[in-house]
C-alpha cells in the first residue's frame, strides 16, 4: 500500500480519503453488487427460461429509493443462482430435423427457445 501511495505522490496524484477503504474485505455501494449480479445473469438470459419474470423483483429494487431486500428478492436471487450453476443443454442444430420454437411473454418481458426433438 505504501508503494502505491508513494507512486501516486510522485506522479502528483492524490486519493481522496473519504472515498478510500483500507483493509476492507468487500465494499458495497447502493446495490452495486446486485447490479453486477444482474449484469452477469443478464448476459446468459437467453439460456434461463423466464428470466425477465424471475429477475423482476431484483430489478425493481434498483429503482430510486426502493432498495429493500424482501422475500421475493431472496427467492429471485436464489433462482438465478441456481440457474447460473446448472449447465444448459446446448447442441449444434441438425438441419435435417424440424425445429420447435417455444415463446413466452408477460407484461415485463418476452422470450423464446429454439429446440429440436427432445432437446430444448
Amino acid at each position: 500500500m505504501e508503494a502505491v501511495l508513494l507512486i501516486l505522490q510522485q506522479q502528483e496524484l492524490y486519493a481522496k480519503l473519504s472515498k478510500c477503504s483500507f483493509g476492507a474485505t468487500e465494499v458495497d455501494y447502493l446495490g452495486h453488487k446486485l447490479r453486477g449480479f444482474l449484469v452477469l445473469t443478464g448476459y446468459y438470459r437467453r439460456f434461463i427460461k423466464g428470466y425477465p419474470h424471475i429477475a423482476a423483483p431484483l430489478t425493481h429494487m434498483l429503482k430510486k429509493d426502493n432498495f429493500a431486500w424482501k422475500a421475493e428478492a431472496e427467492t429471485a436471487f436464489n433462482q438465478l443462482k441456481t440457474a447460473m450453476t446448472v449447465a444448459p443443454v446446448l447442441a449444434l442444430p441438425n438441419f435435417t430435423q424440424p425445429f420447435i420454437l417455444e415463446t413466452d411473454a408477460s407484461g415485463i418481458g418476452i422470450g423464446a427457445v429454439l429446440g429440436q426433438g427432445d432437446i430444448p
